[in-house]
This record gives structure tokens, sequence and C-alpha cells, in this order.
């Protein structure tokens, strides 16, 4: 059915529970084994709750989290109809394995991403480069890199950098309930692979400014190193305790 063409939408009142709720329907003229399917959008507008695995669905309401149950003898009346509609031949057909068939490329699909060239802006620096699209005219390409070897100092090419917002224009200060008993995190113990990250990240920061060693600390938390995407790591630190004593919570992560 995903490739029929709807022949237009209907508005009905569906009544779930004594929930009635005007819901939009997309009408299709073909062999369905369904009067209407619920999709995303009501399930969605319903704050519903659906399970697969428990056949049941929760949803709330002002008289509390209604529960629909899954109508087990409608199901197998279901399931009984189907199996008599298909015969031998339709039963092996629908049960032989399909592969997939990529569809030919068109202007319409065809990728939208385009081939990148490497432009050096400092000869002694080869390792500050950028990536031009090559698409672009010799006269363009001239002016672009032009004019970004005029804005270099614009570039971060390293840690260092990136020196920050100066305390002057703005400081971001949290506000720590007073009440609240100050936490020390026990130490965690941590694989040898995320223990060198973390004191390689560490050391950068360290060499950049951007953290200092506290002597005698009142509150400590520990660092979390996370997983990210192409195999690379992240560390983060645990905010769990301090955002417990923070009065404004909305705002603070669990790590970070």
């Amino acid at each position: 059915m995903a490739s029929e063409m709807t022949k237009g939408e209907i508005i009905l009142l569906v009544n779930m529970v004594g929930t009635i709720q005007d819901t939009k329907f997309h009408v299709i003229d073909g062999d369905m084994r369904y009067n209407a399917l619920l999709g995303r959008p009501w399930i969605h507008s319903m704050r519903a709750v659906p399970s697969t695995l428990h056949q049941m669905m929760k949803f709330p309401t002002n008289d509390g989290v209604k529960i629909v149950y899954e109508e087990h003898h409608a199901a197998k009346e279901m399931f009984v109809m189907i199996n008599e509609q298909v015969d031998d031949n339709e039963e092996e057909e629908f049960l032989t394995p399909r592969a997939f068939v990529a569809p030919k490329e068109s202007n319409a699909t065809k990728s939208i991403v385009e081939e990148l060239e490497q432009a050096i802006l400092i000869e002694h620096l080869p390792e500050r480069k950028v990536y031009l699209g090559m698409g672009l005219t010799p006269e363009l390409k001239k002016k672009l890199i032009q004019f970004l070897i005029n804005n270099i100092d614009c570039f971060a090419w390293s840690h260092l950098d990136m020196t920050g917002i100066p305390p002057e224009i703005t400081t971001h200060q949290l506000s720590f309930d007073p009440r609240f008993k100050l936490v020390k995190q026990k130490r965690r113990p941590q694989s040898e692979v995320k223990h060198v990250f973390s004191k390689e990240e560490v050391s950068k920061l360290l060499k950049i400014g951007s953290i200092r060693d506290v002597k005698y600390p009142e509150w400590i938390a520990n660092v979390v190193v996370d997983p990210k995407k192409g195999n690379r790591l992240r560390m983060c630190v645990d905010y769990k305790d301090t955002k417990h004593a923070l009065r404004i919570v909305s705002h603070c992560p669990n790590i970070d």
C-alpha cells in the first residue's frame, strides 16, 4: 500500500475510551485489511504511549491515565481471514525473500553534495587549509581565497586561538543554594584508553588557560568520557550533584 495514491482527505471524530478528537484521514482506493490506521500525528496529539510488546496503549486525560488493550478475538479473526484469502501460489510469492533494488538516479534524486578541493592560505603553514567547492569559477575562487587570506585572523586553527569571551563583556555564574551540602564525588575508575584521553584533554585546557588547578577543592565532580560518531571520544563533567544544588535547574544538563 506504500505506492497507492490518496484520493482525498476526510476529518472524522475518533472516540477513544471517552476521549473524542477530530482526526484527519487519508482516503485510499485499495485492498486494505483495516478500516483505518491511526498514525503518529494522532498518537502525538493524544500524547499516547503504545506498546507492541504488551499489546496496550496509555494516554493521559482529565480523569487520569486511560488504558486501551488489544482485542484478541478481533485480531484472531483478522489473522484467519488473511490466511483464507491467500492461495498456495500467492503464499509462496508472499514468503519469497525480496531483494532490494535501488532506483535509478535522476536529476531529482541526484546528490546535491558538491565535491571539494583543498586550498592552502599560508604557504609556510600547509596544515592551515580550507575546502572550496569545485564548481566555483576561477575568478570567483581567486577572489574568495584572497578574502579568506585578508581575514586570516578570524580563524581558530587550534585551542590556543580560542581565547573565549572577555569577562568584562559577559560572565556566566551558577546560582547555588547556600543550604545545599557540598559534594565531593568519589573517583570513578576508567579504562586505560579513557584515562589517557582525559589526561590529554585536561592538558590542552590547562595549556590554553581555560581551566586552572585548584588546591583543596570543596566541590569535586568526575569527568565522564562518552563515545562520539566516528569512533571518537568526548570528555564531559558530571553535573548531577551540581544540578541538585542550583536554585534554577532548567538549563543545567546532567553532563556537559
